[in-house]
């Protein structure tokens, strides 16, 4: 479903561009601010998770096409979404146990799909940590 043409920006308040800098990380962020959401492909959603920003909006769509292909990829490799993903801290998914929930029911979903085999050793140990959180006793079921 497609919304009134909405960036970063109009959607999340305390979202402010960063001062100009000689920096393509720098430029690429402060040009997906102002993208519209609904124009997002795989790749904006996976740097910008990767940089933080937004996670209450972009989240749910890097779930929804997790959800669609499970090993998504972006411009660096096959799982690079789901390695963005599961590399935010403990303290974000304590706060957002629902979240962990789905994506953990996704991964384990496509565990039987043998999906994951494809994955490098760098996705598939990010897993295995993102998986263990909960099991080490680092999460609190809410």
């Amino acid at each position: 479903m497609k919304s009134n043409a909405r960036c970063l920006l109009d959607l999340d308040s305390t979202i402010t561009l960063s001062p100009v800098a000689p920096t393509n990380l720098v430029n690429k962020h402060n040009q997906l601010l102002k993208k519209n959401v609904d124009d997002f492909s795989v790749e904006d959603i996976r740097f910008m998770i990767g940089q933080r920003t937004a996670l209450e909006i972009l989240l749910p769509r890097a779930i929804e096409l997790l959800n669609e292909n499970i090993i998504a990829e972006g411009d660096l490799f096959e799982g690079d979404l789901l390695l963005s993903v599961v590399s935010l801290d403990e303290i974000f998914w304590s706060r957002n146990i629902r979240w962990y929930n789905q994506i953990s029911e996704l991964i384990y979903k496509s565990l039987t799909d043998v999906e994951l085999i494809p994955l490098s050793k760098l996705v598939l140990k990010a897993v295995n940590h993102f998986l263990g959180l909960r099991e080490n006793g680092n999460l609190v079921n809410n």
